[in-house]
């Protein structure tokens, strides 16, 4: 099917369906519960590539890192992309499991806003596409005002998991846990669930 990038930001209109929760427990996997912590380094939505189904699988593992503990760091110098690297990587190419997390929170903003973090002007939170969509199923379903809010807590995630400074960071796995919640919320209807 290709890869995030090109479903985010397609060459021509077409629907997004976000798979947060792929990419969040692979992640999760990655940084806690291999037999020796990864790091990937270069989390962005050209290397999470996505199958027929949608399903995401992360790729690119050029600047992953080995660490006997994902909270430890590595002073390997990170050439990671503009917009998805973690702030801290500019001033001491500190390689660390919150680096991924940082990332993680970006791409997540980036799926519901339809906008590169390296955009000039971000006006609109949740993507005019997006929005539409949530329009349209609140108006057929009578409830609006649940996707708004289904919307709002992936924000949220997504707003914890890209903190300025890593300690106050979520880690991914309780990043996976709290979208499995939020995904298991609103299980009921299968609209739904394509939004969260």
């Amino acid at each position: 099917m290709g890869s995030l990038d090109s479903l985010l930001h397609p060459k021509e209109d077409g629907t997004r369906t976000p798979k947060e929760d792929d990419i969040a427990n692979a992640l999760e996997y990655l940084n806690h519960s291999s037999q020796r912590p990864i790091v990937h380094s270069d989390l962005k939505p050209s290397n999470i590539l996505l199958s027929n189904d949608i399903t995401a699988r992360i790729s690119a593992f050029g600047l992953a890192r080995f660490f006997d503990n994902a909270s430890t760091a590595s002073t390997m110098a990170v050439k990671e992309t503009i917009g998805y690297i973690a702030l801290e990587y500019a001033t001491g190419g500190r390689v660390m499991a919150s680096g991924d997390v940082y990332s993680f929170g970006i791409i997540l903003l980036e799926m519901f806003n339809g906008r590169r973090p390296t955009d000039d002007i971000i006006q609109e939170i949740v993507d005019a596409q997006l929005q539409e969509e949530i329009d349209d199923f609140g108006v057929q379903k009578g409830s609006a005002a649940t996707v708004v809010e289904c919307v709002r807590s992936v924000l949220r995630m997504g707003l914890c998991c890209s903190c300025r400074l890593p300690k106050e960071r979520v880690n991914m796995r309780d990043v996976a846990m709290k979208l499995q919640v939020i995904r298991e919320s609103y299980v009921g209807d299968e609209a739904l669930q394509m939004v969260c």
